[in-house]
């Protein structure tokens, strides 16, 4: 009898071969039609399984029922990990549990700028002839719940744009910051999808979407400095000139240090590798000074060089007057010398 595990891995397995198999027969065929009826399934069922290959853009559309595959694509499509999301107590690898500065991305929101479409101020009158349950209580933008992978998104439908906050709880997990968000983006475009299909419109501006996060958190998982400071039921809040940015958080005894934003518009993610880069470096060498040491023994050997530069400058400053008393000196040796000349002629 096969363990779970086992059968997940056989599961994965078996997509991916069907992902290699779609691709084949695209490419002989170009028809997702014929590509349906060689797998002896329904072209709605294909449809669906192939979402992924269509959002990493592994297939394109490029005419009436001709698709082309793009194979730069698919091999990045390959070596892309697979998404990770659940709740926070989610555990990964192989039976164990998250690793110490694991960075955990999550209170996403997602904003796509959308393109003109006909009838989208009457947007509500088609969600009610649809049944979809909606509310307005800000004007001009029209919320309502997305079901989608067994969670629920609140979307905001605006005048040029949509916006889509993620359920709270929602975490991606890798030791990159940049790619939980890349992952969180993936789960994005699974929504956008949706929402297309929903309402029979195509979302693109141009060849693609626009879209850009406009909230993301990311923290380190079971750090230990937000570890001490738990066990010392101390907080943490750390801000500058436009407002707070670092802060230690536990509500889900994970013992975070968490990035709620980059300082100085700088980009969240680099800000967040950069904080991990320092706890790492503490922890696999700690023969080696703090930062804080770093800085005091920077600070000192500044004020030691600037000492130093003084005392060239007063050293210098003596010798230039030194040498303008023998000037001077010289000068009046010269005019008595003179002086005992004439005095002699006379």
């Amino acid at each position: 009898m096969l363990s779970k595990k086992n059968m997940q891995v056989k599961k994965e397995v078996k997509e991916i071969d069907f992902y290699f198999t779609v691709v084949d027969l695209l490419q002989e065929r170009n028809s997702l039609n014929r590509v349906a009826s060689k797998l002896g399934i329904s072209k709605q069922l294909l449809s669906n399984r192939i979402l992924p290959l269509k959002i990493a853009g592994v297939i394109e559309k490029k005419g009436y029922g001709v698709w082309i595959v793009n194979k730069e694509n698919f091999k990045e499509f390959l070596e892309r990990k697979e998404v990770k999301e659940g709740n926070p107590h989610t555990i990964l690898g192989d039976g164990g549990s998250i690793a110490e500065n694991t960075i955990r991305g999550h209170a996403f929101t997602f904003t796509i700028k959308i393109p003109e479409i006909q009838q989208w101020g009457e947007r509500t009158k088609f969600l009610e002839k649809e049944g979809i349950a909606y509310n307005e209580k800000v004007r001009n933008r029209t919320s309502l719940v997305l079901k989608l992978d067994n969670a629920e998104y609140t979307v905001w439908l605006c005048k040029s744009s949509i916006v889509i906050h993620f359920p709270k709880g929602m975490s991606f997990y890798d030791p990159l910051a940049k790619n939980t968000e890349l992952q969180a983006a993936y789960v994005f475009k699974k929504a956008i999808v949706r929402l297309e299909n929903i309402f029979g419109v195509s979302l693109r501006i141009g060849a693609d979407w626009q879209f850009r996060p406009s909230r993301k958190h990311f923290s380190l998982i079971q750090n230990q400095l937000a570890k001490k400071y738990n066990d010392d039921k101390r907080k943490l809040f750390v801000s500058d000139i436009d407002g707070l940015w670092l802060l230690i958080d536990n509500s889900f005894n994970l013992n975070e240090l968490e990035v709620i934003r980059a300082p100085a518009g700088r980009d969240q993610a680099e800000v967040t590798q950069q904080v991990a880069k320092v706890f790492n470096d503490i922890a696999q060498h700690p023969e080696l000074p703090m930062p804080s040491e770093i800085y005091a023994i920077l600070s000192q050997i500044t004020q030691q060089i600037s000492e130093v530069v003084n005392n060239q400058l007063f050293h210098e400053a003596n010798i230039r007057s030194h040498i303008e008393s023998i000037q001077k000196m010289s000068s009046i040796l010269e005019r008595m010398d003179k002086r005992l000349e004439d005095a002699k002629l006379k």
